[in-house]
């Protein structure tokens, strides 16, 4: 009863009945994994700890609840006390790549992103050729502003076998090495995908005839967004094209672009008076 309740999402019920049941749930561990996931859907965190707590003394060869206990820990934001958990239940279990994944994640969401980290890059000295673990760290890096680091950790997981074509140029571009960012790009399947970040990467390397030339391919794939007008019509400007740059920038007066669209516009303006003023 309380599995089929907790299914649907009924967690205050769901407990009632776990609670009910404990004389016949106390001895599996399943039991009270699932009630301090209600706990922790109820937004009790503190409360589910103890739960857990309360099973290891019981079932201390059970230890899967530690990792769930640094689940919790990271949802409490005691990132410290969760990588430590963490970190217990690994040396209990040092061949688990999922419980690597779960404890590191658990951190990654958390925000505690120096211990997601470490956690991560432990695991990959164990487990080097999991794209999984190698993507989790990569998104950590990336996080932390490191993003040259992450795109070669992206690249690596390209390498094995992984789909991060995207990732890894988007970190590339953030990094500065527009050259590794478009070979990257290159190979991203989803055409509209493809097409905005290949501007985006053209902008930021102000190669501004490379992205004033992806602007009908734009049109013709139907990408409208705010963004990608604007960025049209700055390298329509700087490659020299100011009555189609100004014709862009006119109609993202009224959105969030607008302050930026009024100087792009006085720019075309001046531009169409004199070329020098299109760079």
């Amino acid at each position: 009863l309380g599995q089929a309740r907790f299914a649907l999402k009924k967690h205050e019920k769901a407990l009632e009945a776990l609670q009910r049941g404990e004389k016949v749930g106390k001895k599996l561990v399943a039991y009270w994994l699932l009630r301090s996931r209600c706990q922790l859907a109820l937004k009790r965190p503190a409360k589910a700890m103890v739960v857990l707590q309360r099973a290891y003394r019981q079932l201390p060869k059970e230890h899967q609840l530690l990792r769930e206990q640094a689940v919790v820990l990271a949802e409490m934001q005691l990132f410290s006390a969760a990588k430590t958990a963490g970190l217990r239940y690994l040396q209990k279990a040092p061949k688990d790549p999922y419980g690597y994944l779960l404890v590191g994640e658990a951190l990654r969401r958390a925000g505690a992103y120096a211990a997601a980290i470490a956690v991560f890059e432990q695991s990959l000295l164990r487990f080097p050729t999991r794209t999984d673990l190698l993507q989790r760290l990569a998104y950590c890096y990336a996080h932390e502003r490191k993003h040259r680091t992450a795109a070669k950790l992206f690249a690596r997981a390209i390498r094995l076998g992984a789909d991060n074509h995207y990732e890894a140029a988007e970190q590339y571009r953030l990094a500065g090495r527009f050259r590794a960012a478009l070979r990257h790009n290159g190979k991203v399947s989803k055409t509209h995908r493809r097409l905005r970040q290949r501007l985006a990467i053209a902008v930021a390397a102000q190669r501004w005839s490379l992205a004033a030339a992806l602007v009908p391919a734009l049109g013709k794939a139907g990408i409208g967004d705010e963004t990608t007008r604007y960025l049209s019509a700055l390298a329509l400007l700087r490659a020299g094209q100011p009555r189609d740059a100004k014709a862009l920038a006119e109609g993202l007066r009224q959105g969030a672009y607008r302050d930026r669209a009024r100087q792009l516009v006085a720019a075309c303006e001046r531009c169409a008076r004199d070329m020098r003023y299109c760079r």
